[in-house]
């Protein structure tokens, strides 16, 4: 045997170990690679869902405390309706509005004759704090100001009710409490700070998924505040599974279960961000809804009819506005008290809805008592819109025995329809239609009155 035959196996087998060895790496690095790659869609899969559940709690938190913020609106409604209730009573409503909202902490009435401040009888003292006192003082010129009292944070939140000051003390820790997110502060870090960066309320945490992050933001009146929520590593991989893992152990059944892994991983994603797509937009439409009624508030109203107004003029078309009120609703409040009266405001606007049934029509409520319809491409024929509703309304039959129009709830209806033209603007047509309505009240409730620009017959008719 020479020396070259001898070589021979001993190169052959050197060849099958280093093969052996770079099939064993390339096998180990491929399994690692589908390894780090799963792990990383199971992770985002888990901040998608933290962002989703975090996304619900953020819209709790903004409910809680509208719901809070609601209660002055409803004293200032009540203010606004009687000027001369008496200390007894608001006392009495304050006490019924504690009932209702518990982070609401105190109220506080100043006017040229009552100086009231009822506190809620958990937090008795905090009208005795120097911070409160001097917090009220400054508080109409900003509407809503925050401070910290033994460890619990408050918004003071202020409103006007004639030549009255009205202020509520809202406990923000009291709003978080009632809120979704109570359930996960074990779990995230939360931060809400204003407009200036300055921190209102916290929760802090260790060991932060600097990923998994959420920020939204919470409106209170006119300011508006940042809330920012991070989640913890714990939480992270508590909504991870060990797939991963399992991948990287059964290498040789790779193939199959990476494709149904990414199958179901894919799935599960795309749900999730429909379902934070479908939120944030419960959310936005939420914003522009009055929180009695459902309907539209003034704020979206005013847009709105500014914008069909353009549309209007640009498209040669007539505009129609409905002002609608209800008569004798101070009567109705006072009758039957503020609970009752809200009642029957929900009542009224569910059947004012459903008189309304065309794509562009628009139905808002604009005041405490008055209702308004935006009607585009309309004439003459709106006017038996305008009788429908006041028959409606009175066949509705909902009781009001101290009206002086009639033992039910009535209304009084101002219509004004513009042809295409430079008069044609937002001011001048809501002044018009208040014109009419003050003609319908003036002439004794439970009617209409109409304007109807006739200079030009218009191409489309309001079918009724």
């Amino acid at each position: 045997m020479s020396a070259s035959d001898a070589a021979s196996p001993q190169q052959t087998n050197r060849k099958k170990i280093d093969l052996s060895i770079i099939f064993a790496i390339c096998g180990a690095l491929f399994s690692l690679l589908i390894f780090l790659f799963m792990f990383k869609q199971e992770r985002d899969a888990s901040i998608q869902q933290f962002q989703v559940e975090m996304t619900q709690g953020a819209a709790s938190f903004q409910q809680s405390l509208t719901q809070n913020t609601y209660s002055l609106e409803t004293l200032q409604a009540v203010y606004q309706l009687d000027q001369t209730v008496d200390q007894a009573r608001l006392q009495q409503t304050i006490n019924s509005l504690f009932s209702r909202h518990t982070a609401l902490k105190g109220m506080a009435i100043e006017n040229g004759e009552i100086s009231l401040r009822i506190a809620d009888s958990t937090t008795d003292f905090i009208f005795n704090r120097s911070e409160v006192s001097e917090a009220l003082i400054g508080l109409s010129s900003e509407r809503v100001k925050t401070l910290t009292i033994e460890q619990e944070t408050y918004a003071l939140v202020s409103a006007q009710a004639d030549n009255a000051e009205l202020a509520g003390i809202i406990s923000l820790n009291s709003v978080l409490q009632q809120s979704q997110l109570q359930e996960a502060l074990g779990e995230v870090q939360f931060t809400l700070t204003d407009a200036n960066k300055q921190v209102i309320l916290a929760h802090d945490h260790t060991s932060l998924a600097l990923d998994a992050m959420l920020s939204s933001s919470v409106q209170l009146l006119d300011q508006k505040w940042n809330l920012d929520i991070t989640a913890t590593e714990e939480r992270i991989a508590a909504g991870m599974s060990f797939t991963p893992a399992l991948f990287l152990m059964t290498g040789l059944l790779l193939s199959f279960l990476v494709a149904s892994y990414l199958k179901r991983v894919g799935r599960h994603v795309k749900t999730l961000r429909t379902e934070q797509a479908n939120l944030t937009e419960q959310i936005a439409e939420t914003s522009w809804s009055d929180p009695l009624t459902g309907l539209v508030n003034k704020l979206h109203f005013d847009e709105a009819l500014d914008v069909e107004c353009r549309r209007a003029v640009r498209e040669f078309s007539p505009l129609t506005m409905m002002l609608l009120k209800i008569d004798s609703f101070k009567e109705f409040s006072d009758e039957y008290g503020v609970e009752a009266a809200q009642v029957m405001l929900q009542e009224v606007s569910s059947v004012l809805k459903n008189s309304v049934g065309r794509p562009g029509d628009m139905i808002a409520r604009i005041d405490d008592h008055l209702f308004a319809f935006i009607l585009p491409s309309t004439n003459e024929l709106v006017i038996q819109l305008a009788e429908r509703c006041c028959e409606t309304i009175y066949d509705h039959a909902i009781p009001h025995q101290a009206s002086p129009v009639d033992k039910v709830v009535t209304l009084s209806i101002g219509v004004a329809t513009m042809q295409p033209s430079r008069l044609l603007t937002p001011e001048y047509l809501l002044e018009l239609a208040k014109q009419q309505l003050q003609e319908a009240e003036a002439k004794g409730g439970n009617q209409f009155h109409a304007f109807v620009d006739g200079l030009k017959e218009p191409p489309l008719t309001y079918n009724v």
